[in-house]
Formats: C-alpha cells, sequence, structure tokens
C-alpha cells in the first residue's frame, strides 16, 4: 500500500485528528492567554474604604444599609426559621385563649392566641408553666391561671 492510496482510505480520521489538534491550540492559547494577563495596580477598587459618615461613597453597602433598614420595618408572624409564631404584643395583659393542644413524641404543644408555644414560652406576659391534654397553666409571675380547651 502506498502513501496516496493510505491517505484516500483513511481521509476522515485523518481530518478528525487534524481538527482535534487545532481545537487543543485554540483552548491552550485562550487559556494560556487568560493565565498571563496583566493586571493593573492602579484599578480601582469595587467598595471604597468607609470613614464615619461615607457610606454615600460606596452604593453597594448603602444599598445593603437601606435593605437593614427596611427589614426592620417588617412584622413577622411567624419565624421563617423555625416556623413558630411570633408574639406581637409582648406587653399584652389580655389572657390568652387556648386553641388546641397537640401532643408527639418530642412533648406537647399549646396554640395560644393563634401562636405555637411549648413549656416555657411566653405569650404576651404570661408565661407558659405546664401543657396538659385538656388546659395549659399560664403564669404571669404572681398567679397561676388555667385555660380549657372550649369543646
Amino acid at each position: 500500500m502506498n502513501l496516496k492510496n493510505y491517505l484516500k482510505e483513511n481521509r476522515k480520521d485523518l481530518f478528525k485528528i487534524g481538527i482535534t489538534i487545532l481545537l487543543g491550540i485554540v483552548l491552550f492559547a485562550i487559556l494560556f492567554s487568560r493565565g498571563c494577563r496583566k493586571t493593573s495596580i492602579q484599578e480601582k477598587p469595587a467598595v471604597k474604604s468607609l470613614s464615619a459618615g461615607s457610606l454615600q461613597e460606596a452604593p453597594v453597602l448603602n444599598l445593603y444599609a437601606k435593605l437593614d433598614a427596611e427589614g426592620r420595618l417588617i412584622k413577622l408572624k411567624r419565624d421563617p426559621f423555625i416556623g413558630v409564631m411570633i408574639n406581637q404584643d409582648p406587653d399584652s395583659k389580655n389572657m390568652p385563649v387556648l386553641n388546641g393542644v397537640i401532643w408527639s413524641r418530642d412533648g406537647a404543644i399549646a396554640i395560644l392566641n393563634g401562636n405555637i408555644v411549648r413549656q416555657g414560652d411566653r405569650v404576651g406576659s404570661y408565661l407558659v408553666a405546664k401543657i396538659r391534654e385538656n388546659s395549659v397553666i399560664v403564669t404571669d409571675g404572681q398567679e397561676a391561671f388555667e385555660l380549657r380547651l372550649v369543646h
């Protein structure tokens, strides 16, 4: 078999090898050019250093400050991390209303004023002292009150 016949018979394979080598060279050139890119020492930093009252100089940090301020204004009804209702009025002197009692392997859970509470939690100014099958004992620190389920 001479060279002319060999090239004729293996034309597709040789073409594939040539394309592969060409793509390898191009890829190498791209990677090499990224790795050897010169960086200027005089490039400006993305965020300027802060001094007292210089939030206007750093728009990114100013945005975070605005978002933080807006987030503090939001009144959450449920803790997003543990799913428990948040007491909205901790200084309330109103007697809580027992909405339900749930028993599980982990212990008892009561629903007071629509909030899920466990023994030791607070509802307004009252502390949940004990959870029973059909009632909950709450205390205000001076007196204890039994809240009963209404059937």
